[in-house]
């Protein structure tokens, strides 16, 4: 700081220097006093008070007010500078020199300038202040010399001073950027006829006294324009200038951190974001890791500039998984030395980038929640000073042992709730991919205004990490873990037919944990396996894994192991994308592809239709990594199967507990009618009623004879009430048959010959009753004209033959000639598979089975549609089954166009065709008596009589 005599006759570079010392220069006698070198706490700055005496006669002090003399106070580097509220000073241009007195206009120098006085509020006030006349503090500008006409009494260089130019004063707002207040030299001519005249004008010897509102935080030009270089400014200022290149800011530098603790409760790593309030080009953002035991602090990441990235535990520092906790500590350091506002307060504020976490995005400071992450120092123990510069608060401790950080000095910051809310977290399933943060905020009041900083963002990093287990010996299975695709058919089915529906759902699973999944993009495929292709072998429960490859080359058609032309049909469908799925939950595909077994999707019987669904490589993720293959479901199928079906024919039927045929549509196919089963007259049975199964010759097949299909259905009984509407039950028959309902049987004769274990049917076997007392089979063979045999088994019978009735001759010129074969067995009567055709009557104490191979069972290969019942039966004669009939064979009801009764694949083709013909009726008139045959009863009810 240069101090700098201005007065006639001397050297103006006499004065004194201060560079925080005092030294004399040049020959001044010391007219200036420098004392009070000290801290300022209002500002934060060093200061001096510097009093100069004036001179005048060549440096003798002045000892009286008769003279006005001036000196100049500048910084080194700022020429004009004014200091110290509350004093006068002046202010010289800068080629101000006494000389220019009688020369301003002389070549090399005069002239006008702009002058410019600067201030601005001091920083510990921070309110409006009102400047002028009869206010605390005031703004004074005395002689500005502002010319004017004579007037009485008026010096005679009045129109001349200044130059005869008009002097302008005018505050203007730096901050705003707008002019404040303004005053005109004309208007404030210092005459007595002038309203402005006394002690506010602008003319010679005048005073201005400028009014006006300063607010806090501003910085104001005083600005006196045109100003000829000899007319000195004298001036009292409300504040000195120091404010004005002060920064008013408080001086607090700031940190927040965050630490991730491992499951023994030891700190692994620390992510801090730090602000510097002296120079933000060193805020910094840093990330440590530390060894098992928490200690060895080693940087891992930093960013050193104004506005620092935020500081992230990374992935690459500690793996941050669910069940992990995460605790947060931050610091308030005041490196100004002088205290901060009364209203000073702080707030740790929370986030989460890429995604939201409920309850912790960054939360409204104001009103706080029970003042747990918002505090004023002032209103705790005080405001930040030199003498207690810092706080601290947060987690002291880690883990589960945070306690809130406890200050002596500031105490009692939060309430103990805020370390569940802010200060201690416990990572959760859905994290994932979060980036879970918080920072500090300082705030202060700047007049009706607050200015605030904050400190880089401290946070931590939640990866996905859902890995496959490892298989033994480890700790589980790799296939069934990660997230496991599933296919199932909707309803549970194994099989359909022409016509029916197929629906198949698809389910992701997320097995592994601990957090939730990505999103997995996900495509269903669906195809018809040929019948006798076969599935890959790893087609089970288990998923698979492929190439990342949408095309065939790993998943899709042509891919998943199907073997090359195995598939008939391959439709892909669309792709989707899956939600985020927690731990141990199933999250089930909304879309679930239906196809009918018809058009394109109409596949043969045998064939399978099948589907899977495949996933990207997000199945499964470790610690951010994705799998390097897609994955694949189970390979779910149903099987198109038919439904073969039972013709009887020339009779009526009777069955004890109702008679059930197979569900078929008519025309599902074009160009076929397929059927299913019926009788051509009338069914009789008990009140469990009839299901599948039609009468009087129309079937259930067809839509519109539907409900005519049990027009000759009647239950056995005079107490059904229901009328058979539409299938939905049984008109009563109104009949009772003898015997309870038994089955009527042929009487055992008294005596018949004996039969070895085997016979064949010849045409010279003579008529009569043949016995056998253990198992028979009948090896086939054709009756001869005239010839009525009776076979009486006592055991189980087995036919293994074509058996006729005269099949070449069948014209007979007498009922004599018509031949019979009736078969009664105590046990079983099984019908080979090779089979085709039988004549005559069988009557089983046990039951009647058309295949003997199928053994009665639903589902066995001898059923499939290869297998060995797959031949067509047909019955010309009566069965009469004790137990429940068996008809198993397999023939007919395929899925191609066009009737043929005796193609395995047509529509129409029946499969057992019971044909009860005319000579069962006119053939028990010979060697007779009645309508009776040996006891076996073929008329009985007039009411239902045969139609031919």
């Amino acid at each position: 700081m240069d101090v700098f005599d201005v007065y006639y006759g001397k050297n103006a570079s006499d004065g004194a220097l201060f560079n925080g010392y005092y030294n004399k220069s040049g020959g001044g006698e010391g007219h200036f006093i420098i004392r009070d070198f000290k801290y300022d706490d209002a500002t934060g700055l060093w200061k001096t008070m510097i009093t100069a005496q004036l001179t005048k006669n060549n440096g003798q002090l002045v000892t009286g007010e008769s003279s006005l003399y001036q000196f100049r106070l500048r910084l080194s580097n700022h020429d004009g500078i004014i200091a110290y509220a509350g004093g006068w000073a002046s202010q010289a241009n800068r080629q101000y020199d006494v000389e220019y007195n009688t020369g301003g206009n002389q070549p090399g120098g005069g002239g006008d300038q702009d002058e410019y006085l600067l201030m601005s509020l001091p920083c510990n006030i921070t309110h409006d202040v009102q400047i002028g006349p009869g206010q605390p503090y005031e703004l004074i500008l005395f002689d500005l010399d502002q010319p004017g006409p004579l007037y009485p009494g008026s010096k005679p260089n009045k129109p001349f001073i200044n130059n005869r130019m008009n002097i302008n004063v005018a505050v203007f707002d730096e901050t705003d950027r707008k002019e404040v207040v303004k005053y005109e030299g004309p208007n404030y001519n210092c005459d007595f006829n002038n309203p402005y005249d006394g002690s506010n004008c602008m003319g010679e010897n005048g005073t201005l006294h400028v009014t006006m509102t300063m607010k806090p935080g501003h910085k104001y030009q005083v600005h006196i324009w045109r100003n000829w270089v000899n007319n000195l400014i004298e001036y009292h200022l409300p504040f000195d200038n120091i404010s004005y290149a002060t920064e008013c800011d408080p001086k607090i530098d700031m940190r927040a951190a965050v630490d991730y603790i491992d499951e023994a409760g030891h700190k692994r790593a620390s992510a801090q974001g730090k602000y510097d309030s002296q120079d933000n080009s060193k805020s910094n953002s840093e990330v440590y890791v530390f060894d098992q035991w928490g200690h060895n602090a080693r940087t891992t990441w930093s960013d050193w500039r104004a506005s620092p990235d935020p500081a992230i535990i990374r992935k690459e520092d500690a793996k941050v998984t669910p069940g992990k906790f995460l605790t947060w500590w931050f610091r308030a350091h005041n490196v100004s030395g002088y205290p901060t506002p009364d209203k000073t307060d702080f707030a740790n504020f929370r986030t989460t980038f890429n995604g939201s976490t409920s309850g912790w995005d960054e939360m409204t400071v104001w009103p706080p929640r029970r003042a747990t992450n918002w505090f004023q120092p002032s209103e705790k123990g005080g405001k930040l000073d030199r003498n207690h510069p810092q706080v601290t608060w947060g987690c002291n401790e880690w883990g589960t042992n945070c306690v809130d950080h406890y200050d002596w000095y500031n105490r009692g910051i939060s309430f103990g709730e805020s370390i569940s809310y802010h200060y201690r977290y416990q990572v959760r399933a859905d994290d994932a991919e979060k980036t879970l943060c918080q920072r500090v905020r300082n705030s202060w009041p700047v007049g009706q205004d607050w200015k605030e900083r904050f400190t880089p963002w401290a946070c931590a990093y939640v990866p996905y990490d859902y890995p496959p287990n490892q298989p033994p010996p480890g700790d589980g299975d790799k296939d069934n873990s990660g997230v496991v695709p599933t296919a199932k058919e909707e309803k549970g089915r194994t099989k359909v037919q022409a016509g029916d529906d197929v629906q198949f759902s698809y389910s992701l699973t997320n097995t592994s944990g601990p957090t939730v999944s990505r999103q997995i993009v996900y495509r269903p495929y669906t195809f018809i396996l040929r019948r006798g292709a076969k599935l890959p072998l790893n087609a089970g429960q288990k998923p698979y894994h492929y190439a990342k490859d949408w095309g065939g080359n790993g998943v899709g058609c042509g891919g998943r192991d199907i073997a090359p032309g195995a598939q008939s049909l391959c439709k892909p469908g669309v792709f989707g994308t899956s939600g985020k799925i927690y731990p141990g939950q199933t999250w089930p595909v909304p879309e679930k592809p239906k196809y009918n077994v018809s058009k394109i999707w109409l596949a043969q019987p045998g064939d399978k239709i099948c589907s899977y669904i495949a996933i990207d490589n997000n199945w499964s993720v470790k610690n951010d990594q994705s799998a390097d293959t897609f994955r694949a479901s189970n390979i779910a199928c149903v099987v198109v199967t038919k439904s073969p079906n039972l013709n009887l024919s020339g009779s009526d039927s009777y069955a004890k507990d109702g008679f059930t045929g197979s569900d078929v549509r008519e025309n599902i196919v074009p160009g076929t009618d397929k059927r299913g089963s019926y009788s051509q007259y009338g069914l009789l049975t008990g009140d469990e009623g009839v299901k599948d199964f039609g009468s009087a010759g129309y079937t259930t097949a067809s839509v519109s004879n539907h409900g005519s299909a049990c027009k000759l259905s009647y239950a056995n009984t005079s107490s059904a009430s229901v009328s058979c509407s539409n299938l939905s039950g049984l008109s009563p028959a109104n009949l009772i048959k003898p015997d309870k309902g038994n089955l009527s049987t042929p009487k055992w004769p008294t005596s018949s010959t004996g039969l070895g274990p085997q016979v064949t049917i010849k045409q010279s076997m003579a008529s009569g009753d043949y016995g056998r007392n253990g198992s028979l089979i009948i090896t086939g063979g054709s009756l001869g004209k005239g010839r009525h045999i009776r076979l009486f088994v006592k055991g189980d019978v087995t036919i293994n033959g074509d058996i006729s009735a005269d099949e070449v001759n069948p014209i007979h010129s007498s009922l004599s000639d018509i031949p019979s074969l009736t078969v009664v067995a105590t046990g079983d009567i099984r019908v080979e598979r090779e089979v085709s055709v039988i004549a005559g009557t069988y009557v089983a104490g046990g039951k009647f089975e058309s295949c003997k191979d199928a053994q009665n069972q639903k589902k066995t290969p001898a059923l499939g549609v290869n297998g060995v019942c797959q031949n067509k039966l047909k019955v010309n004669g009566a069965i009469v089954s004790e137990g429940s009939p068996a008809f198993l064979r397999t023939f007919g009801a395929g899925n191609m166009p066009e009737d043929d009764q005796w193609d395995t694949k047509k529509i129409s083709s029946t499969a057992e065709w019971i044909n009860y013909t005319p000579n069962l009726w006119l053939t028990t008139s010979n060697g007779s008596s009645g309508n009776q045959l040996e006891g076996l009863t073929t008329t009985q009810v007039t009411n239902l009589p045969v139609r031919y």
